[in-house]
């Protein structure tokens, strides 16, 4: 299954689709997703998908954050497999299925879960910290 999603998103490696065009492809993401749920990788890159969830939201209009994951999700894919990083394509598949599918929903208008939305920008804030942080110390210790 992970292989089909992951040819479906690679499918569209040389294209560029609207996100009115990305949207056309709900049934295709909600399928994935839902396989996705039930399956252990949910939980395992459950971190990795509110990161990438609340990274989106630095887009204020729906249409932008739609077009914009969905060819990060096809470049990130590509890069991994250019890489031979297959844990990188498993990541990747299963965190922007998902993603793309949230986006979809409030591209159409569709109601969203706001506990999730708000987790996932606290997670995504709290990430971006500890980035900070992180290199804060490296830069210091190269003075």
């Amino acid at each position: 299954m992970f292989d089909e999603a992951t040819q479906f998103l690679y499918q569209y490696k040389n294209k560029q689709l609207e996100a009115k065009d990305v949207s056309e492809l709900k049934e295709d993401f909600q399928k994935y997703k839902n396989e996705i749920i039930n399956s252990e990788c949910y939980n395992k890159f459950f971190d990795n998908y509110l990161n990438i969830k609340g990274y989106t939201y630095r887009l204020e209009k729906a249409d932008l954050r739609l077009f914009y994951t969905f060819q990060e999700a096809i470049y990130s894919i590509d890069l991994a497999k250019l890489t031979r990083d297959e844990e990188g394509v498993l990541l990747n598949t299963v965190v922007y299925i998902i993603v793309i599918d949230d986006c979809i929903n409030e591209y159409l208008g569709n109601s969203i879960d706001e506990n999730l939305k708000q987790k996932a920008l606290e997670f995504y804030e709290n990430e971006q910290k500890r980035i900070s942080a992180e290199n804060k110390k490296y830069h210091m210790y190269q003075n």
